[in-house]
């Protein structure tokens, strides 16, 4: 299994829950049925949507970021390793540039589904759903060798205080030998791109570890290096469904 890099792509993170108490779980997979349509149709991206569930149990729907607690960096970094979003998205970028682009920026976040804002306007995701997004470049990867058509079944994401050669290279030592290893990509997070992005300061490396199999792979006992660790299940996919992350 080879290393490569992607130099200019990467990836569109955005874990979400509910704010509303009031609205139905449903309702968020319905809006997210409408909204994958819209990015898929906002041309310039990586061609492919994805959406998964975390399988912790302390996961809560409901939870609340509690983003204005965020004053300095070890506050937002205790906040990410204590955090519990259910749900994640993630957009394959062929160039981050797209974040900045007015197709992203125009992009729908209103829906006839959501309910109506107070002053009768049609209803907005803002008002709905906290979500948290962030923006990825690709730095290395290990390819899928399985040969296998399907989208892993499990994403086990790492997040690290760095993104350098030694922090990787002791993940991949524990994780990329484990039963149903599917590939993994690893990311640098780049700021300033988007207009909505999760406050405070973030995780510098990324990890998306791909598994299948009956068992879901376990998440990692906490490291100086590791920030925050969650085991995903694959829900959804949309757009090109021959590429992968």
């Amino acid at each position: 299994m080879s290393s490569t890099s992607a130099p200019g792509g990467g990836v569109l993170w955005v874990t979400t829950s509910v704010m509303n108490k009031a609205l139905p779980l449903s309702l968020l997979d319905d809006w997210y049925d409408e909204h994958k349509d819209d990015v898929l149709n906002a041309h310039g991206h990586g061609g492919l949507v994805l959406r998964y569930k975390n399988l912790d149990p302390a996961t809560d729907p409901y939870f609340d970021p509690k983003f204005a607690d965020r004053s300095t960096s070890d506050a937002t970094l205790r906040s990410i390793a204590d955090s519990h979003w259910v749900y994640l998205a993630l957009v394959k970028l062929s160039d981050l540039d797209w974040l900045t682009s007015k197709q992203f920026i125009d992009m729908p976040r209103v829906s006839k589904q959501l309910p109506p804002e107070a002053d009768g306007s049609i209803g907005s995701a803002f008002s709905c759903w906290y979500a948290a997004l962030r923006s990825y470049e690709t730095v290395g990867k290990i390819d899928d060798a399985t040969g296998k058509s399907t989208q892993p079944k499990y994403i086990l994401s790492i997040q690290t205080r760095d993104a350098d050669d030694s922090t990787w290279a002791a993940l991949d030592e524990k994780y990329n030998t484990l039963p149903g290893f599917r590939g993994v990509v690893k990311y640098k997070n780049v700021n300033g791109l988007l207009e909505y992005q999760e406050p405070g300061q973030l995780p510098v490396g990324l990890a998306l570890y791909q598994f299948d199999g009956e068992e879901p792979p376990q998440s990692p006992v906490g490291t100086d290096q590791i920030v925050k660790a969650d085991v995903w299940e694959y829900i959804l996919e949309a757009g090109d469904k021959s590429l992968r992350l």
